[in-house]
């Protein structure tokens, strides 16, 4: 994991302006690092259309990645690219065979059922959320496409695999980018205590977040939301 502590000595000329970033949505936007203000380089995917920018040094591009997963772990999102690293996928053949899917009349779909890839629209995330508050996979069915929890995926498997499940979702509880986002948190408190407020390339006026919906037909979706705003009790003149 990378340490932003010595970068809080460097010379002027060198210094950044923050050391670490929030993404921004990749339309309408400027392109320039977020962590000092260069030409970007390097886009550190978050979501669709939603990324942190870097410049061409390294550096900053570890940190944009390191701040992407931080991301990631505070929205209850990992990346298929990291879940299909665990054994559950790595000694099943759940990555190429159909998967059993669960319809919303309670039948059962055995056959057509695929896990998702990702592709440019859609980065196919493993997420957390709905109204149980559980973890889901995406699976796709030629034009349809859904998610399902990951304890459904037993449904696929024969019970000596079972347990494969059950540590998989144990692991996305725990956090997948777990050590990353505990690195933001600390460069954000460095920051905070040498008066260099977070910034980021464009940083909108209320960061922006992704919460879970529920549609009758398609299951469980996101949407972009701003986060609320604090509320803060208006003081009278103490003079009056």
């Amino acid at each position: 994991m990378i340490s932003v502590a010595h970068l809080l000595t460097e010379s002027p000329s060198q210094k950044m302006t923050t050391l670490c970033a929030w993404p921004v949505r990749t339309v309408m936007f400027r392109p320039i690092c977020a962590y000092c203000g260069k030409p970007e380089s390097f886009y550190a995917h978050c979501d669709y259309r939603l990324a942190i920018i870097a410049c061409d040094n390294p550096e900053h591009q570890l940190l944009a990645k390191r701040d992407a997963k931080s991301w990631l772990h505070k929205n209850g999102r990992v990346r298929p690219n990291d879940y299909k690293q665990d054994p559950l996928f790595q000694e099943t053949d759940l990555l190429t065979m159909d998967v059993h899917v669960l319809r919303s009349d309670g039948s059962i779909d055995t056959e057509g059922w695929k896990i998702r890839n990702p592709s440019f629209t859609d980065h196919a995330l493993a997420k957390f959320g709905g109204t149980e508050g559980n973890w889901h996979i995406p699976v796709l069915n030629k034009l349809l496409d859904k998610y399902i929890r990951i304890q459904d995926i037993k449904r696929s498997l024969p019970e000596e695999k079972h347990a494969l499940v059950d540590a998989f979702e144990a692991k996305l509880t725990h956090g997948f980018y777990l050590a990353e986002s505990l690195a933001y948190d600390e460069a954000k408190r460095l920051q905070e205590e040498n008066n260099n407020p977070v910034a980021s390339s464009d940083k909108p006026p209320m960061e922006y977040s992704i919460e879970s919906c529920i549609h009758p037909i398609y299951g469980i979706g996101r949407v972009f939301m701003p986060n609320k705003p604090e509320l803060v009790q208006e003081q009278g003149d103490p003079s009056t």
